[in-house]
């Protein structure tokens, strides 16, 4: 490595190539997505997919997440589509919660995370299959520097 910015590619190429073990994979997390922000309880079992299966999809995610969803939602006025879009061009699916969630009280709530004794929204989330293996992550958040909460990793919450 012989440019500074390439530190988060080196650390998220090790998941990967050096076949992290699933009890190891949030040590390496704050130098390979260092614009985001882990909830504590995360962990794989949430999944429908085995680690093996998930954790390349995964690594994909949170780099494109990381490095480019607060751009996107900045260069396009915060226009859903174009974000969406950009995320397809990666070859990954992200969305943002749908209306009828949102007026959905109860589903709504789930998307809550609390993070250091503050509520956040994890509005958005990227599906590794339509049906199941789903990551929740809020927008940007100020008082964390811009940085992004990865609340959930669940296969599928209420609509």
């Amino acid at each position: 490595m012989s440019d500074p910015a390439d530190a988060t590619g080196f650390w998220r190429e090790v998941y990967t190539r050096e076949n992290i073990l699933e009890g190891q994979f949030f040590t390496l997390s704050g130098s390979a997505f260092p614009e985001l922000i882990f909830e504590r309880s995360l962990g794989f079992h949430r999944f429908k997919g085995s680690y093996a299966e998930v954790m390349p999809w995964l690594v994909q995610l949170l780099g494109a997440i990381n490095d480019h969803f607060a751009d996107a939602l900045s260069e396009h006025a915060g226009d859903q589509n174009q974000v969406i879009a950009r995320f397809s061009a990666l070859g990954l699916n992200v969305s943002p919660e749908s209306p009828s969630t949102k007026k959905n009280g109860k589903a709504w709530a789930q998307r809550l995370v609390t993070y250091k004794d503050v509520p956040y929204r994890c509005e958005w989330h990227g599906k590794r299959l339509w049906s199941h293996d789903r990551v929740h992550f809020s927008l940007p958040i100020p008082e964390q520097g811009g940085r992004i909460l990865i609340g959930l990793f669940v296969e599928h919450l209420g609509t």
